[in-house]
């Protein structure tokens, strides 16, 4: 079984609602932001940088994932070309 399908039946397991694949070429970091929901990402290709609010950034390349909580203060990076990532999110109450 692939590490995709592994990644997409474990979110379908914990209640991850919508789950997509998204690729972003590089860019500069975002704004420090929020989201309203629970989000895993598991990178696929390249290098998707995650910082979040008082630390350093941490770089995260193929076949690696972390989550982001509900309402935790981050930011996003693509450096080196950019990156290819699958998520799941799920709705906080």
């Amino acid at each position: 079984m692939s590490v995709e399908v592994e990644f997409e039946a474990s979110l379908r397991a914990e209640g991850f609602e919508e789950i997509a694949v998204r690729e972003r070429g590089e860019t500069p970091t975002n704004e420090l932001h929020t989201h309203p929901f629970d989000a895993r990402i598991l990178v696929l290709e390249g290098a998707f940088g995650l910082t979040v609010e008082g630390s350093e950034m941490v770089l995260y390349g193929p076949g690696e994932s972390f989550s982001v909580p509900s309402g935790q203060v981050h930011q996003e990076t693509f450096p080196a070309g950019g990156a290819k990532w699958m998520f799941g999110t799920r709705l906080v109450a």
